[in-house]
């Protein structure tokens, strides 16, 4: 849906933070849509959706304010991966650190979705995602460009990293 950047962050949080509160991500979504409401962006991300800049808009106007240990960060934003194997091999790693959780952007042929990767395995990329994908084929997967059907983008990977992790 076209809010599923919010939703990848609020799922991020929950893996970054495991002490945050169920009542805690409502009311931050709640603000997080009259947020964007009152900054001008409604009703355009709900025909549009949330492009990287404004996820990391609302998380440093919404979510950093009430959750100070948490940081946001663009790992591969310099340093872009060889090939899809190195960059699985570092998703895995980030993802599987205590009190960090990684959004990923992947593009198909006509759909785009923002989600949160759980883990990499030989034949499938498995994520958290509130739209119910929960997999997708390894062997359907690469970087930009590469001519398979789904692409994930290094550019387009926030790691939400707690530094106090519980």
């Amino acid at each position: 849906d076209s809010v599923c950047g919010l939703y990848a962050l609020l799922n991020a949080l929950t893996r970054a933070d495991p002490a945050l509160h169920k009542a805690t991500r409502k009311a931050m979504f709640r603000d997080a849509m009259r947020w964007l409401h009152d900054q001008g962006h409604m009703p355009g991300v709900l025909y549009d959706g949330l492009d990287l800049k404004l996820i990391a808009a609302l998380f440093h106007a919404v979510i950093r304010p009430r959750r100070k240990t948490l940081r946001l960060k663009r790992p591969f934003w310099s340093k872009r991966p060889a090939d899809m194997e190195s960059f699985c091999a570092r998703l895995n790693e980030l993802a599987s650190a205590p009190g960090q959780a990684v959004i990923i952007g992947i593009a198909g042929k006509t759909w785009s979705h923002w989600t949160v990767l759980d883990e990499i395995t030989p034949a499938w990329i498995k994520f958290r995602d509130s739209a119910h994908i929960d997999w997708l084929s390894r062997r359907s997967c690469d970087l930009p460009g590469e001519g398979q059907a789904d692409a994930m983008n290094p550019v387009e990977v926030m790691l939400i990293r707690n530094i106090r992790p519980a």
